[in-house]
């Protein structure tokens, strides 16, 4: 299975919770493959502890990363509008994060369910912390 890691899963394994590295452990030895995307590492950069870099960038390196193309983010756009449509509030971060999962067939492991809700074609993957 392919999985893209949610911003909220990567802190919680970086800041070292037990119930996380155990999830990124099984995911591992089950042989998934783990991804992040530009607005990901954008995300965790801008919320670093200057001490955490060390650590932080190796790992997200480490990652199979996804750069955005025009059509992940015209995707976000469509995602954000349908959302507001339905009258639902997404951060565009979030319709981005959603619209590289969605067009690279991934599946999201986040933290934040709700967040993610009613997204058409976007495959969640359940992990409760």
């Amino acid at each position: 299975m392919k999985i893209l890691l949610d911003t909220c899963i990567l802190i919680d394994f970086l800041r070292g919770k037990p119930k996380t590295i155990d999830l990124i452990r099984k995911l591992v030895e089950e042989d998934h493959e783990l991804y992040t995307c530009g607005q990901i590492v954008s995300e965790i950069t801008a919320g670093m502890r200057e001490n955490e870099e060390t650590a932080t960038i190796p790992f997200l390196k480490a990652l199979n990363f996804i750069a955005l193309t025009f059509e992940d983010a015209e995707l976000a756009g469509r995602i954000k509008y349908q959302q507001a449509q339905q009258g639902k509030t997404i951060t565009l971060a979030d319709a981005t994060i959603a619209s590289t999962a969605i067009s690279h067939n991934l599946q999201l492991a986040t933290e934040n369910h709700k967040d993610f809700a009613n997204i058409p074609n976007l495959q969640l993957f359940y992990h409760n912390p």
